[in-house]
């Protein structure tokens, strides 16, 4: 009977010559890169824009992202023309409490953008206040 033969790689372990493996896809360790900067994030558009405006756009437009560059852009000029024209809620009078409450009720609304985001948050706080003046007119 003949000697049975070592797989070539055993083999080579057993010499001292380790081979690292190479992965099954090629393109497992190529570095992906990021998106370069959006035309209107270039522009300046969203420069004036706040930073928690900014993390909201991208909330709002990240699926937009896979109908390509031209559906991204438009979704950012979209986001940042009605997050211009609306303006700071006003929580005067709103606990720190309500505050944090508000802020999980509009979670949900920061895919859609900072204007529907600041809207929701509006309307809880008019909720809020109403709440608040028909529990004082019953007293």
């Amino acid at each position: 009977m003949p000697p049975i033969k070592k797989p070539e790689n055993e083999q080579q372990k057993s010499a001292g010559n380790v081979r690292s493996a190479s992965p099954v896809n090629p393109l497992a360790n190529k570095r992906i890169e990021q998106p370069s900067k959006s035309v209107s994030e270039s522009s300046g558009e969203m420069g004036e824009l706040s930073e928690s405006d900014r993390v909201l756009i991208e909330k709002a437009c990240r699926l937009e992202q896979y109908s390509g560059p031209a559906a991204y852009r438009e979704c950012q000029r979209r986001q940042v023309a009605t997050a211009r024209n609306s303006g700071p809620v006003s929580f005067e009078g709103v606990p720190q409490s309500d505050r944090v409450l508000i802020e999980k009720a509009c979670r949900l609304e920061q895919y859609s953008g900072p204007a529907a985001y600041r809207e929701c948050q509006r309307r809880q706080v008019r909720q809020l206040k109403a709440t608040q003046t028909s529990t004082s007119d019953r007293k």
